[in-house]
């Protein structure tokens, strides 16, 4: 064992890739927080809440994140990291102090292009030839944090978005395993982020006219496919 500690909020299959990498790099984990599943969404993806009872690991799924009940516990918890791998809420300012040597969370794009929701989508709606995981320290802005370190994936001409995320949960995995070392030795880098305009996710004005904007939805249209959601042409 590393000595670390480390309380997890993680969802989907970067979630459980990355925690299988925290216990494999030997981080002790006294606490998993996951999401509750919603019987309206397709579950294709690996259970966060199943993986976690297989390593015996104390699992919640609650409501409210920012209850302090839960703040309360992971306080009391003295984790030396608290990790975001694809949880689906921000952390508060007071989870984020909870940690000892750092909050850090795993972006699915190459920060600081496309931070927000649904990176992958907008990396192919915006015809990128690449993405990325980016491992970063939160903070209270989203995905602001400076940055560990990230891991560049191709996008080829065809790749529909589950091909793309494929990559990208093992860009995330392969980030984390490479940074975790130093993570524990307190030596690992801190890149401030650099903010050019129009790097966020979500829709935006990309032509004057709207024809080139249009066209890129039209082909992310053909290149998703269930259980993806397409993005609002609007």
């Amino acid at each position: 064992m590393s000595g670390a500690r480390a309380v997890v909020f993680a969802y989907h299959d970067v979630g459980v890739r990355c925690l299988k990498t925290l216990l494999s790099g030997g981080v002790a984990v006294p606490l998993v927080v996951t999401v509750p599943d919603d019987p309206r969404e397709q579950q294709w993806f690996a259970s966060v809440a199943a993986t976690a009872a297989d390593y015996g690991l104390d699992v919640v799924a609650p409501e409210d994140t920012h209850a302090p009940r839960l703040i309360r516990r992971i306080s009391e918890l003295q984790p030396d990291f608290v990790f975001s791998f694809y949880y689906r809420s921000m952390l508060g300012a007071p989870l984020l102090r909870a940690a000892r040597r750092g909050a850090l969370n795993m972006h699915g794009s190459l920060l600081p292009k496309y931070r927000g929701r649904a990176p992958v989508n907008w990396a192919i709606l915006h015809g990128e030839h690449e993405t990325g995981a980016t491992l970063h320290y939160m903070v209270e802005r989203a995905d602001a944090g400076d940055i560990v370190d990230s891991q560049a994936v191709p996008i080829l001409i065809d790749d529909d978005a589950r091909e793309v995320f494929d990559k990208v949960t093992v860009a995330a995995e392969t980030v984390l395993a490479r940074s975790l070392p130093a993570l524990i030795a307190g030596t690992a880098p801190r890149r401030p982020k650099y903010w050019p305009a129009r790097i966020g996710c979500g829709p935006r004005t990309v032509a004057s006219t709207g024809r080139a904007r249009r066209s890129r939805f039209t082909t992310w249209c053909a290149r998703s496919r269930p259980p993806f959601p397409v993005p609002s042409a609007s």
